[in-house]
């Protein structure tokens, strides 16, 4: 099994949905295998664009698991945590998916003394933080692309992606 490990996101409760979001839209866009029709967003504050696939069901899958991790690290004392997106297949026979990539990604939510001008810095470090991520995933796609025999021959289908995938999240 391969597991990418993502740059650590620290940001504010408030940035935490679009940044999540952000972030494993663009795997699951670079996991779509065939005829998928893109679809640009913008982050909110921010001027950084992705691209996703352009599947209700899928969207939706994910904003809810985000929701839901959301929920359990605001209401934690640490607020910290761990959100992965696990890419597996599954025989008619077995219960139990095999695993073949994971994307992990360690989340804290941070709240900034802030001020004009400390925003300012604020903003341009998580900035730059989000893009370290989002290049980190190219990163990734590009080395997995390059690899023969990366993708499992048995395809199961999650609607626009080829692959089954599940989320998981812990709290620290």
């Amino acid at each position: 099994m391969e597991q990418f490990y993502l740059p650590d996101l620290k940001c504010t409760s408030e940035e935490l949905f679009e940044f999540l979001n952000a972030i494993f839209q663009t795997i699951l866009f670079n996991r779509a295998i065939g005829e998928v029709e893109p679809r640009d967003k913008k982050i909110k504050n921010y001027d950084i664009y992705y691209v996703r696939v352009k599947d209700q069901e899928i969207s939706q899958k994910l904003e809810s698991e985000i929701n839901r991790f959301i929920q359990k690290l605001l209401n934690s004392e640490s607020k910290q945590g761990e959100f992965k997106l696990q890419f597996y297949v599954s025989k008619l026979w077995s219960l139990v998916g095999k695993t073949w990539e994971e994307w992990i990604l360690k989340v804290e939510v941070v709240k900034y003394q802030t001020n004009e001008n400390n925003l300012f810095k604020i903003k341009k470090k998580t900035k730059s933080l989000m893009f370290e991520i989002l290049k980190k995933i190219i990163d990734y796609i590009n080395l997995t692309l390059s690899k023969e025999d990366y993708f499992p021959k048995d395809q199961d289908s999650d609607g626009a992606i080829p692959f089954k995938f599940k989320y998981e999240s812990t709290i620290f």
